[in-house]
C-alpha cells in the first residue's frame, strides 16, 4: 500500500498558471543535443532529449506552465493544446525526480 501512495505522491492536475522552477541542487551538463541532469542529494540522474533541454533552459527562472508552452510553441510551431499535452508527462517525471518543483 505504501508503494501505491508513494507512486501517486506527486500526481496532480497541471494548470496553465502552475509555477515551476528548478531545484537548486541539480547539476547539469550537455552532451550533443541531450542534457544530463544529476540530483546529487538522491544520487540519481536523468538524460533528457533536446525538447527537455529546451524546457530546462526555459526554467532558468520561475515560469508558469503557460510560459513554458509559449516558449516551446515559438520553437516548434505547434498549437497550445498539443504542446501542453505533450509536456505534461515530462513535467511530471521531472517533479517526481525532484529536478523541478511546483511553486503554486
Amino acid at each position: 500500500m505504501s508503494n501505491h501512495l508513494q507512486q501517486h505522491e506527486y500526481q496532480f492536475e497541471y494548470k496553465t498558471n502552475t509555477i515551476l522552477e528548478r531545484y537548486d541542487l541539480v547539476f547539469f551538463s550537455s552532451v550533443d543535443e541531450d542534457l544530463i541532469l544529476l540530483d546529487e542529494e538522491a544520487s540519481h540522474y536523468l538524460v533528457v532529449n533536446s525538447v527537455g533541454y529546451k524546457i530546462w533552459n526555459l526554467l532558468e527562472s520561475k515560469k508558469t506552465v503557460s510560459q513554458l508552452v509559449s516558449g516551446l510553441m515559438e520553437i516548434y510551431k505547434v498549437d497550445f493544446d498539443t504542446c501542453f499535452n505533450d509536456i505534461k508527462a515530462f513535467i511530471q517525471q521531472m517533479v517526481q525526480h525532484k529536478l523541478i518543483k511546483v511553486c503554486s
